[in-house]
């Protein structure tokens, strides 16, 4: 058994590195040691590529990969399931089918600042030692700590992004949504744009697509694909209400300005960092 504990000082939000740690594709190339081949889809029970699942998962068929160039290459295949969330934390586990490796990974992420996160990692591996220790020349291999130290560690360092105060964090509400004739949904959603001070119409449908753009309680503006043609300007609202066929139509509400401010709250944040880190000098 390796085990290994390490606590990482990441120079971003919160938000940003639990986005992060929840990106299973991403987080299998910081490990260096895995590779995912397929997803599993919840609807056939069975191992498939990624464009072809139904529905979210989180287990992967993957291939491990120990070794260097120089001395010589040990793969196998298993399996990795992840996130997981619990309480205390997002988790990644997972083993090979040979029997050979078996481990787990836990984040634990605690905002200091705006733009700083302290994240603590919990890592355990269970593996025949032999086969390690035939590539590693280590006697034994810490393969726990080697994913932390010579992976993890060094990707916050030079590659991961330390500001995303170019991004603007928005989760947009649910206000309204039904679905049949356009005719007839439409007109029950405008009833509820009067209190939105931003917000979006999405309209998916037989045949129609697009949005329509809501500023303080009024249209700003309609994009609609009908039949392969596009309807805006005056008339749009009119056009739209003519339109039989079935379609969604779902009202979101941005709180664009939380938003604003959250980032000029950050970018002062940051400033007031590479300050401290220039008087430091």
């Amino acid at each position: 058994m390796s085990k290994c504990f390490r606590e990482i000082t990441v120079q971003a939000s919160k938000e940003r590195v639990v986005r992060w740690v929840s990106d299973p594709f991403l987080l299998s190339g910081v490990f260096g040691h895995l590779s995912i081949l397929q997803v599993f889809d919840p609807k056939s029970r069975t191992y498939v590529t990624p464009s072809s699942i139904s529905g979210f998962s989180n287990k992967f068929r993957v291939l491990y990969i120990f070794g260097t160039p120089e001395t010589r290459l040990y793969t196998s295949l298993g399996e990795m399931e992840g996130p997981v969330y619990t309480p205390s934390g997002i988790v990644y586990k997972g083993l090979s089918y040979d029997g050979k490796l078996k481990w787990d990974i836990s984040f634990e992420v605690k905002s200091v600042k705006s733009l700083e996160t302290l994240v603590k990692v919990y890592t355990n591996a269970e593996y025949e030692v032999s086969v390690f220790d035939k590539f590693f020349g280590r006697q034994p291999f810490a393969l726990a700590e080697h994913i932390v130290r010579d992976h993890i560690v060094p990707y916050v360092k030079y590659y991961f992004k330390s500001s995303d105060t170019g991004q603007l964090d928005i989760t947009p509400t649910v206000v309204y949504t039904e679905e049949g004739a356009l005719s007839e949904v439409i007109p029950r959603a405008l009833k509820n744009v009067d209190e939105i001070q931003y917000g979006v119409i999405i309209i998916e449908g037989e045949g129609v697509m697009g949005k329509v753009l809501v500023k303080n309680g009024k249209l700003e503006r309609i994009s609609v694909n009908y039949n392969e043609s596009i309807i805006s300007g005056q008339d749009a609202l009119l056009q739209l209400l003519s339109i039989p066929n079935k379609s969604k139509v779902t009202l979101y509400s941005l709180d664009l300005d939380t938003a604003v401010m959250t980032i000029l709250e950050r970018i002062r944040e940051e400033r007031s960092v590479r300050v401290e880190n220039f008087n430091d000098k």
